[in-house]
């Protein structure tokens, strides 16, 4: 299994919880119906960031058969 240099997950993970805890905190200042798309945009974009960290991060497929060749 190849080993990326970022953990995506963890990337994924901390952009989820920055963007529900920025949220939260000036969730006061908002107006309580824009909160929940505001949320679900976080979310998103945390997801769509990782998936196109784990997407460029990866290098051109090999078999194991071509690994093992000399």
């Amino acid at each position: 299994m190849n080993k990326h240099p970022l953990d995506v997950t963890a990337i994924a993970v901390a952009l989820g919880a920055l963007g529900f805890g920025i949220v939260l905190i000036l969730s006061p200042m908002l107006d309580a119906r824009f909160v929940q798309p505001i949320l679900a945009g976080v979310l998103a974009v945390a997801g769509t960031t990782a998936l196109l960290a784990s997407r460029l991060g990866r290098k051109t497929k090999t078999t194991p058969i071509e690994r093992n060749r000399p």
